[in-house]
């Protein structure tokens, strides 16, 4: 039961956090067209780590010093957004997950050298 939560929770977080990203709260535009594809609460709840993508992925570097300057504010509008009274420490983290799978199609689709 207590893992129902907390998938319930990091739901309920990525989908505010999303919003919040949408909603263009923030001027930086580094920060355009990045979403939060997941979250991962630690067993207490007292930190998530958010992960993000973008389809831009040249801006990568430049993203993320953008998130990382965003955090506390996430932070603090989740907390009004979520109603919570204790809400998480947040760390952005890129999700390489995307990369990993192209990668991955890309090594099977490549042909097998014949040997001599």
């Amino acid at each position: 039961m207590k893992n129902f939560k907390k998938k319930q929770f990091e739901d309920r977080i990525l989908r505010e956090v999303n919003r919040i990203l949408r909603q263009g709260n923030f001027r930086d535009v580094r920060l355009n067209g990045v979403s939060a594809t997941r979250v991962e609460l630690n067993a207490d709840f007292s930190f998530a780590r958010i992960y993000w993508d973008s389809f831009d992925r040249s801006r990568k570097e430049a993203i993320m010093d953008a998130m990382g300057g965003i955090a506390p504010a996430v932070r603090s509008l989740l907390a009004s957004g979520l109603q919570m009274r204790r809400t998480p420490e947040i760390v952005f983290h890129y999700d390489e997950q995307y990369d990993a799978e192209r990668n991955i199609e890309q090594l099977i689709s490549r042909p097998l050298n014949a040997g001599p």
